[in-house]
């Protein structure tokens, strides 16, 4: 099956990494070729000398790999593929939720299936898959999965990240094919009373919010009812950025999404409460057939989410397996379910949970066994305490890389806390489902609840401690793909290496190592000449970044108490994402003349006031105080408005000659959306940082596309 799922893997890939596969003659030549492939090897198979045995092998490779490119088309096609044909456009829309919402603070999330309404022919034209962003209030609370909506909104593609480094709302979303997002107010849109078809997960969702009804009844609250549902349940809503952050650094953040041990904890639940029908032929069926139920349930009842659905793939393969007295391959059953999993929905190799999930597996598969052996303890406690370590180590190897590549940071004490997490998580488990099982009894549920309520404030108790820790995370890595794909070639060659002894092994080790810090070196050089201007988005505020090698100057100023924290932050990520060590802060002043405070940094930078000099680059902080002489123009290359300054884009124009002007996050949205209309309906070059996020220019490029002499 490992073979199998290779080369159909590949297909999947390429079809991601190659644009030019999804054209209709592309897919349709691949289509001929598979279909021809498959009839030569049915033809000739029987016929085939012994000396080319291999042929029909390699064929079937072939014809997997294509098979992998027209999955992944047809996939697209039929989700993403369609829904650009309602970009920009406003209109009535009729929408069916498709996922459970999401509440945050302030707004409630749907992922929808957009319809859009014809008033005069009254019919439905199906649009494709949409994100609506609802202003959050009692009637949006009430919303649930399969509800219908009608709307009138304006959709727009999702925008991507809002600063260099960080979330991409637009991967995230097209990974869950869709590509397109609408806001709401509270006057726009109104649930529609309609008859709903049946739903097996619909069933499901309405039994998990009566289970979270139970936590809630028996006096849970807060992160404690909300690290509850997303240990049992996979809801997660009720945790508080700050708790998420502290999983995330102490590299226990799996414990909090329903996956591979919450199910293995059922599965094992099952087997012991089970173990009396394992005396028989039939009582083995049943008892099978009982536990692939009861977990498929579960899986439904935790929203069906990519690491629940592969879990529950795998031990239902690995009990039917054992219902016909079979041994199953542990690689081949992790192949099994991800070819599975991929011709279902070849978006889901997008998804990072998906992946985080399938090489943690892997890793365990593949590392586990040969660490365990390293070292053989004796005693039940220190066996069990050193399994615990080995499979948290297997599962590193096989996630930092992507780990480092996705999120820029690695869990430095992820051994002593899972040592003390996983124990404890486990427990909760077992207590949570004996909560959920007594509902009906209410004393006994109540002091089960009060134990279990315990047990979680613990578990977020040790989880704080070692957040609070020095170097509790080693934060501000960035890898490149290359570097993060020779990052796993050196950790298999050493694993190859040690556990095999092969020369062979340690030259590829060697030239593996050789590769990775050659990307490493290509990056360093990269940003040893680089010279940027960066401005970055943050509310109310302004920040712009220049950029020489690895040295840096910020101009800042914040409108809304609070801000400088999160600018630090956004700065920081940036800063680390280009390699910048040194750096300095400046304060851009609100009074009258709009001064700069005066700045030593660069040769390169030169400073009057609210007017730079970068590198040849003439710059215009302009704001609402900024001096402008009446008498003469001052012939700028760049503009940077800030503040809401009383002026439009053709008085700038005149006044500085820019050749492009950027309005940044300090800038109500009304004011930069006219000044957006103005740039569209004039061609004067604009972005507006509130918008379309952060910019950042290189210089080099900026000169070569503004003529600049």
């Amino acid at each position: 099956m490992l073979r199998m799922v290779i080369p159909f893997l590949g297909g999947v890939i390429c079809w991601i990494l190659f644009p030019a596969l999804r054209s209709g003659t592309y897919m349709l030549i691949l289509s001929v070729i598979l279909l021809t492939g498959i009839v030569t090897i049915c033809a000739i198979i029987r016929e085939l000398p012994y000396r080319y045995r291999w042929a029909p092998g390699m064929m079937v490779t072939v014809a997997l790999f294509l098979y992998g490119v027209l999955t992944a088309g047809s996939d697209h096609a039929y989700s993403g593929g369609r829904q650009t044909a309602a970009a920009d456009t406003a209109g009535i829309w009729i929408a069916e939720i498709l996922e459970p919402p999401a509440i945050g603070r302030g707004t409630v999330r749907l992922i929808t299936a957009i319809n859009r309404l014809d008033c005069e022919t009254r019919t439905l034209e199906k649009q494709g898959n949409c994100l609506l962003v609802i202003t959050r209030e009692s009637r949006a609370e009430q919303l649930r999965y399969g509800d219908w909506l009608i709307c009138s909104v304006q959709l727009h593609p999702i925008a991507g990240a809002s600063n260099p480094g960080g979330f991409d709302p637009s991967k995230y979303y097209l990974s869950r094919g869709v590509s397109l997002q609408g806001r709401l107010d509270m006057t726009a849109w109104a649930r529609l009373t309609c008859r709903k078809s049946w739903s097996l997960l619909r069933l499901a969702l309405n039994i998990r919010d009566h289970l979270m009804d139970i936590f809630r009844q028996n006096g849970m609250t807060g992160e404690t009812l909300g690290v509850a549902s997303a240990l049992l349940l996979g809801e997660s809503s009720g945790i508080g950025r700050d708790l998420k952050q502290a999983y995330s650094a102490t590299g226990t953040m799996h414990i909090l999404s329903v996956s591979g041990m919450h199910v293995g904890v059922i599965y094992l639940s099952l087997s012991f409460i089970l173990g009396f029908l394992h005396r028989t032929r039939t009582g083995v069926v049943i008892r099978s057939a009982l536990i692939i139920i009861i977990l498929w349930i579960y899986a439904f009842l935790t929203g069906l989410s990519p690491p629940v659905f592969r879990a529950a793939l795998m031990l239902s393969l690995v009990v039917g397996a054992q219902v016909m007295k079979r041994r199953p391959e542990l690689l081949n059953v992790l192949a099994s379910s991800l070819l599975i999993m991929l011709v279902a929905d070849p978006d889901l190799l997008r998804d990072i949970g998906f992946q985080f999930s399938y090489l943690a597996v892997t890793g365990i598969a593949c590392f586990y066994q040969p660490i365990f052996n390293r070292i053989r303890p004796s005693g039940w406690l220190a066996s069990r305490i050193w399994s615990l370590i080995a499979v948290s180590v297997a599962a590193q190897l096989a996630t930092f890389p992507l780990g480092l590549y996705a999120f820029h940071q690695f869990p430095n004490y992820f051994i002593p806390v899972n040592l003390l997490i996983i124990p404890l998580s486990s427990l909760i488990i077992y207590t949570g489902i004996w909560v959920l099982f007594t509902g009906a009894i209410p004393v006994i549920c109540l002091y089960s609840t009060r134990i279990f309520s315990i047990l979680i404030e613990t578990l977020n108790t040790i989880v704080r401690f070692a957040d609070g820790l020095p170097g509790v995370a080693t934060t501000g890595v960035f890898l490149s793909i290359p570097a993060t794909l020779s990052l796993y070639i050196v950790v298999v060659c050493v694993f190859l290496w040690l556990t095999r002894k092969k020369k062979a092994y340690l030259c590829w080790f060697l030239g593996s190592v050789i590769l990775f810090e050659s990307c490493s070196l290509l990056v360093q050089i990269r940003n040893r000449n680089q010279l940027l201007i960066a401005v970055l988005q943050l509310k109310d505020a302004t920040l712009v970044e220049f950029v020489d090698g690895r040295r840096s100057v910020s101009f800042r100023e914040f409108r809304a108490p609070g801000n400088e924290p999160m600018a630090e932050e956004i700065l920081q990520v940036f800063r680390d994402s280009r390699g910048i060590r040194s750096t300095l802060s400046a304060e851009l002043s609100r009074q009258a003349g709009d001064t700069v405070t005066p700045v030593r940094w660069s040769p390169g930078l030169q400073q009057l006031g609210s007017y730079f000099r970068f590198y040849g680059i003439r710059i215009g902080i302009i704001g609402p105080g900024t001096t402008i002489p009446d008498d003469r123009k001052i012939p700028l290359d760049m503009v940077i408005l800030r503040g809401n300054p009383e002026t439009d884009l053709a008085s700038v124009a005149r006044l500085f000659s820019p050749s492009s002007i950027i309005a940044d996050a300090s800038n109500n949205r009304g004011r930069s959306r006219n000044w957006k209309r103005e740039s569209d309906a004039t061609g004067i070059s604009f972005h507006t940082v509130t918008e379309q996020g952060a910019i950042v220019l290189d210089l080099a490029a900026f000169i070569e596309a503004a003529h600049i002499p």
